[in-house]
């Protein structure tokens, strides 16, 4: 885990104070070594380094290579073997950065990020071009966040960098709106911010200094995944060999990502993280196996305690109180800086800092597999539709009245695109529910979880692995038959979500631990008994006003976007107009 910050002034010589005051905010995601320089007046560009696959270099200037100077945060799980096919001198290559810099160089960038095996996102400054580019990963697990105004261009790894230099606050409602549109709060390019903005996977942006010109290419569009031919194939494997297949896909991708440094695992014991721990423990056992604790709202922890006695090793059971998450919520929106995506974030938090206090720097995690593998279990109440996206993830309200909304356009062209492409080899039932679970990969996974595990575990100075989105699973969980993700025809109730997960679960824990999934606990509306009377005042009278105008109930679902956006405010001291939210 690593922090990038590139600050451009239009106009004025930069304050080089005020760029430092704002990289530091940055020191948590890289507390290792700080990489800095003012390229000139104009221009820095930052580089905050948590050190975890070979050594940093010396000195306190940028990793620079024939004109380049990069910027970067990840990790390139086959660095070595990209340096052995590149035939890159031994004594060059230290770190997978030495790597990436050469490799840019070598291929350019399209070719350079195409052939990387990891989780990344990094910005490569070209002297002689006078060019910043900024490059992420085609999954969407690293993302950069971009503020472009008639002063300033900045990209950063967080919201608070850009918020430290520059006091932004001016709100984009057409955003908020499409929170009350979708059941979370999806990034999609645009933030709450007005002129900040979040990079796109697999993407490519480039700056000219010179001109302030930006120009946007993908190197890598998740559509050309599905494959006819890789369907075809699996349709015809016997259900025990495409779940052996799998299996061994997952320790192989393991193998690449398991640490030389102090590392844990999450194990809730659920089906995801537990099979992640376990497989993980084989190849090499982590320092530590930890799980959250809801106090009376995890119903299976005395379960997980049992269970995960399998792992022989260290497992610990992190206690959250009602009151533990209400006090812990000031400090996750302001270094989040805008509104939750969904509620875990508190939990996501307090995970990557008890893993901190260990002394791990990395830890594994479970989240992917349920968008990619059908694993949510209102899937199974959804009506689908052969001509529309009506899953509960990526559908957007047609009775909203944003019918404008960018987010809308995005959500209904990503499903069609995928729908278009598995309906040429597949009946329009199947082709719509395998696009829906495509589009809740690349906008509910990305937008949602991928933001919150990693600025959460940065603050923590963690990094967190997640083995369900890297791209080889990925493309193996594109291609798979309905049945081996959402299986409508199977007699067993617990094995229709996600079989070929569960299936690789049951082999090493058996069936009588497979419970019923939990979802993400937390204590979101119970929060609300914990704030002063003057805040409960003012959040019911922004809930009558939208009772009295919308003539409906005030759900719990809905309560919680309101405190959502009611504590974002508070803690970061912005002013939201609820009256100019528009909610049908």
């Amino acid at each position: 885990m690593c922090g990038i910050l590139f600050i451009n002034s239009k106009k004025k010589n930069l304050n080089k104070k005020q760029c430092l005051h704002a990289f530091k905010t940055l020191e948590s995601r890289g507390p290792d070594k700080q990489l800095y320089e003012f390229l000139n007046n104009k221009n820095f560009l930052g580089n905050s380094i948590l050190s975890i696959t070979g050594q940093v270099k010396k000195g306190s200037s940028l990793y620079n290579y024939k004109n380049n100077k990069l910027s970067f945060n990840g990790e390139i799980y086959n660095y070595k073997e990209l340096q052995n096919k590149f035939l890159f001198k031994k004594n060059e290559i230290k770190s997978d950065t030495d790597l990436l810099i050469r490799l840019n160089y070598t291929l350019g960038a399209k070719k350079a990020a195409k052939s990387l095996n990891g989780m990344f996102a990094y910005c490569l400054f070209n002297k002689k071009q006078n060019t910043a580019s900024f490059i992420t990963d085609p999954q969407g697990e690293k993302k950069l966040f971009i503020y472009n105004n008639q002063d300033f261009f900045i990209a950063s790894s967080t919201i608070l960098a850009i918020k430290k230099f520059l006091n932004i606050n001016k709100i984009n409602y057409d955003v908020l709106n499409d929170y009350f549109a979708t059941r979370h709060f999806l990034f999609f390019e645009k933030t709450i911010y007005k002129n900040l903005k979040v990079s796109r996977p697999g993407s490519i942006i480039n700056y000219n200094i010179k001109n302030h010109r930006i120009s946007k290419s993908f190197y890598f569009d998740c559509l050309d995944l599905i494959d006819k031919e890789k369907y075809n194939l699996f349709n015809k494997l016997q259900n025990s060999h495409i779940t052996l297949l799998f299996e061994r896909l997952i320790k192989k991708q393991l193998h690449l990502m398991i640490p030389e440094r102090k590392f844990a695992s999450i194990f809730s014991g659920g089906v995801d993280s537990s099979v992640i721990s376990y497989l993980v423990s084989k190849l090499k056992k982590p320092n530590a196996f930890a799980c959250l604790n809801h106090i009376k709202k995890d119903r299976t922890m005395s379960k997980t305690t049992i269970l995960s006695k399998k792992l022989n090793s260290n497992f610990y059971k992190i206690n959250i109180s009602e009151k533990k998450y209400f006090y812990t919520l000031r400090e996750v929106y302001k270094l989040l800086c805008h509104p939750f995506c969904t509620h875990d974030f508190v939990g996501r938090y307090l995970i990557s800092n008890f893993f901190k206090k260990k002394k791990c720097k990395v830890y594994f995690v479970g989240d992917g597999a349920d968008e990619l593998l059908g694993g949510y279990e209102k899937y199974l109440k959804t009506r689908w539709s052969n001509e529309h996206n009506l899953s509960p993830y990526t559908h957007y309200k047609e009775s909203s009245d944003n019918k404008n909304s960018d987010l809308k356009k995005h959500l209904n062209l990503m499903w069609k695109k995928a729908y278009k492409k598995y309906k040429t080899f597949l009946n329009k039932k199947e082709s719509s529910i395998q696009a829906s679970l495509f589009a809740d990969y690349f906008s509910q996974c990305v937008s949602v979880g991928n933001i919150g595990t990693d600025i959460m575990s940065g603050e923590n100075s963690v990094e967190p692995r997640t083995v369900f989105i890297q791209k080889s699973i990925i493309e193996f969980a594109l291609n798979l038959p309905l049945k081996h993700k959402i299986n409508f025809k199977s007699l067993k109730k617990n094995l229709i979500n996600k079989p070929i997960l569960k299936e690789i679960f049951i082999k090493y824990f058996g069936n009588k631990y497979l419970f019923k999934k939990q979802g993400f606990p937390g204590f979101p509306n119970e929060s609300f008994k914990y704030l002063s009377q003057f805040d409960k005042k003012k959040i019911n009278k922004i809930l009558n006003f939208f009772k009295n105008k919308n003539k409906n109930k005030n759900d719990k679902d809905f309560v919680w976007k309101i405190l959502n956006i009611y504590y974002f405010a508070k803690y970061n001291n912005i002013k939201v107009d609820f009256e100019k939210i528009k909610i049908n």
